[in-house]
């Protein structure tokens, strides 16, 4: 039996997921990650993203505090982001901003997939060439 890639519920979820990413990436230009327990086992709580600013990005925007817990903004950001992803993908998703250096440091040698779409150039390309996709 082969180790999956991640234990997110369904297939259509995993394309809300990654609808969500791409949302993200296009809005503010910084990638969301899927990260935590759902990577590793079927049984989670949560499903965790993460989204890792650069830190005189995340200090322009947030200032100097990364704790969430005291920092009113970010915390905002937080649960405005966690409430986009559970209305957009139907799951129970728990999204964090965080300083890249600080993310690295604490967290660098775990598993992160990035949650954006496969790229879909060269079908594209052959369809709109009238082969309809057909080889």
């Amino acid at each position: 039996m082969s180790e999956r890639a991640n234990y997110v519920p369904s297939p259509p979820a995993l394309f809300r997921l990654r609808l969500f990413g791409d949302t993200v990436h296009r809005l503010i230009g910084q990638r969301a990650y899927l990260v935590g327990s759902v990577l590793t086992r079927r049984e989670h709580r949560d499903i965790d993203v993460r989204i890792m600013l650069a830190d005189d990005t995340f200090e322009r925007v947030f200032g100097t505090d990364e704790d969430w817990r005291s920092n009113g903004s970010l915390t905002l950001a937080n649960m405005a982001l966690s409430a986009l992803a559970r209305e957009m993908s139907g799951l129970d998703v728990d999204c964090q901003i965080q300083q890249r250096s600080d993310a690295n440091e604490r967290d660098g040698d775990r598993q992160r997939q990035p949650l954006m779409f496969p790229s879909t150039t060269p079908y594209v390309e052959r369809w709109s060439e009238g082969d309809g996709g057909a080889s």
